[in-house]
């Protein structure tokens, strides 16, 4: 972790409110697990305060500022109908969610992952030289972001050649599986997900996965 990192976190520690701490209402827990001994309520935070909790939103930005510091929020797909970003720019530090998982297995339930496959490159594009915070792992680079979607890309080509040749179901996830476990079975709760995973690109890939869509709501 960075030593702008860390201090912003020191900052929040001590007094959350008044630095401006964004947090994503449907994810809360995700960041206090990032974060942990930061105290975070995803209820009341009082209005006269600089804080804000951002659900998505139906600008692709928007930028608050909190405190002395610039924050931008924007929203990307992918990991859901709509997925928030949260930068400081001064700080050089993304905040991703759940749209970037750093080492371990994601859950794909509600994903498309052409779109979240494009919406890492356009983050790792536009900011090279940040600090990334996962919704699941630890924190990293735009490179580790890169290794995230690589992961969807060979997943996405994995489960598409094995529909080619006519496999669907348990006989597609057998087919996929040594090849996936040969490159990823390293990373956490790989054997818990890996066939999951499989299924929800294969159902997605076949027109018959059902995929929210982000609803229009504002930044509050």
């Amino acid at each position: 972790m960075s030593s702008e990192m860390s201090a912003i976190m020191t900052e929040a520690r001590e007094d959350p409110l008044s630095h401006g701490l964004l947090v994503p209402r449907r994810h809360v827990s995700h960041l206090s697990r990032r974060t942990p001994h930061i105290p975070l309520t995803g209820a009341s935070m009082p209005s006269s305060q600089h804080a804000y909790l951002i659900e998505q939103s139906a600008s692709s930005s928007e930028c608050k500022r909190a405190a002395p510091r610039e924050v931008q929020v924007r929203s990307f797909p992918g990991h859901t109908g709509g997925d928030s970003v949260v930068l400081i720019p001064d700080a050089k530090i993304v905040f991703c969610g759940d749209l970037w998982f750093r080492n371990i297995m994601p859950t794909l339930n509600d994903a498309s992952t052409q779109p979240l496959i494009e919406t890492l490159d356009a983050l790792a594009k536009s900011e090279p030289d940040y600090t990334f915070v996962p919704g699941h792992g630890e924190v990293g680079t735009a490179p580790d972001v890169g290794a995230f979607r690589e992961y969807l890309a060979t997943l996405r080509k994995l489960v598409s050649d094995a529909q080619a040749q006519g496999k669907s179901g348990d006989a597609l996830a057998e087919a996929v599986m040594p090849a996936l476990t040969t490159k990823y079975g390293r990373l956490e709760f790989f054997t818990l997900m890996a066939k999951p995973n499989i299924q929800q690109t294969e159902a997605e890939l076949s027109g018959t996965k059902r995929i929210p869509q982000a609803e229009n709501e504002k930044v509050r």
